[in-house]
C-alpha cells in the first residue's frame, strides 16, 4: 500500500499481489537464422496469502511454441503458490514460415482462484513485446 499526494489529500494505492515479469534469451528473434528464443516467465505472489493461479500465454499468429507451428497458446495451473514465492515458467518460441519483421505482442493472463480452479477471483494481464529482425 502506498500513499500518494500530501497527507491531507492522500489516497491509498494497493500494490498488485501478483507480479508478472519476463526475460528473453536472446533479446530478439532473427528470422534468417530461424533459431528459437527462450522465454522465461516469472510469476511472484506478493500477497500474504497462499494462491491458486492459472497462467495463459497467448502468442500472435506468427509465433509458435513448437517447431511445427501449431501450438500458439499455453495454459498452466499453479497450485498453492506461497507468499513471496516466485515460480519460473520456461517456454521456447519459434517463428512460423509467415513471420515478418517487427514487434510481436505476447499476452499473458493470470487468473487468481478461490479454493479450487472453478471460480476466478481476479485477473491480471500483461502484454509483452518481442522484437523480430530480418
Amino acid at each position: 500500500m502506498f500513499l500518494i499526494g500530501n497527507i491531507q489529500f492522500s489516497y491509498k494505492v494497493n500494490a498488485m499481489p501478483i507480479v508478472i515479469d519476463y526475460r528473453f534469451s536472446p533479446l530478439r528473434m532473427v528470422l534468417h537464422k530461424r533459431d528459437k528464443v527462450n522465454f522465461d516467465l516469472f510469476i511472484r505472489n506478493t500477497d500474504p496469502e497462499k494462491k491458486n493461479l492459472t497462467v495463459r500465454v497467448i502468442l500472435p499468429a506468427e509465433l509458435a511454441f513448437s517447431k511445427g507451428g501449431f501450438k500458439t497458446a499455453e495454459l498452466l495451473r499453479i497450485e498453492g503458490i506461497k507468499p513471496n514465492e516466485e515460480r519460473i515458467l520456461y517456454f521456447e518460441l519459434y517463428p512460423k514460415t509467415n513471420t515478418t519483421p517487427g514487434e510481436k505482442e505476447i499476452k499473458v493472463k493470470v487468473q487468481e482462484h478461490y479454493a479450487n480452479f472453478r471460480y476466478a477471483n481476479r485477473e491480471y494481464e500483461k502484454t509483452i513485446t518481442l522484437r523480430v529482425d530480418e
